[in-house]
């Protein structure tokens, strides 16, 4: 498990949402997770209302904010840390939103796990023990049990779970 922070942005206006999940890659891959974590600052990028069709006058943004570093667990609790990241996710926002736009932000701590790979995972069983059920009647459908966090797999890991039940 690693660290995660959730950014809600409150805006004062619509901001036609580009799809349900944008995934912020930034074009290149992350070769050192402490470091990339100061550029990347959110990796995901959800818009409220995209499964309303944007029917609603104002749009919430929400930013998942992975800390996938050892140690990241540490920084969720320093004193600075809100005006931090707001500075941080201000800097990152820059052409999508105009913070004069904005009528608040939440930051919050979540319990939510980051799978981070790692060499012998699916050799070992890591993967298999993670998403076992449990005395036949506590099953696991998430996509964080086999280290790969899309669509796909969390489908697929539901799929498996129902043909248990």
């Amino acid at each position: 498990y690693r660290a995660y922070l959730v950014a809600n942005i409150f805006l004062k206006k619509k901001l036609p949402s580009q799809g349900y999940d944008l995934f912020s890659l930034l074009g290149q891959n992350p070769t050192n997770a402490y470091e990339e974590s100061k550029n990347r600052t959110f990796s995901d990028i959800i818009f409220s209302d995209w499964s309303q069709k944007d029917a609603v006058d104002k749009t919430i943004l929400s930013l998942y904010i992975p800390m996938p570093f050892p140690m990241g667990n540490q920084y969720l609790f320093i004193d600075n840390l809100y005006s931090k990241y707001e500075t941080r996710i201000r800097e990152r926002l820059k052409g999508i939103v105009d913070w004069n736009d904005v009528e608040g932000m939440r930051l919050v701590r979540t319990g939510h796990s980051v799978p981070v790979a790692a060499k012998g995972l699916i050799a070992d069983g890591t993967f298999e023990r993670a998403a076992a059920s449990i005395d036949g009647c506590i099953h696991f459908a998430n996509q964080d049990n086999w280290g790969n966090p899309c669509f796909e797999t969390s489908y697929g890991s539901a799929l498996r779970v129902t043909q248990r039940l």
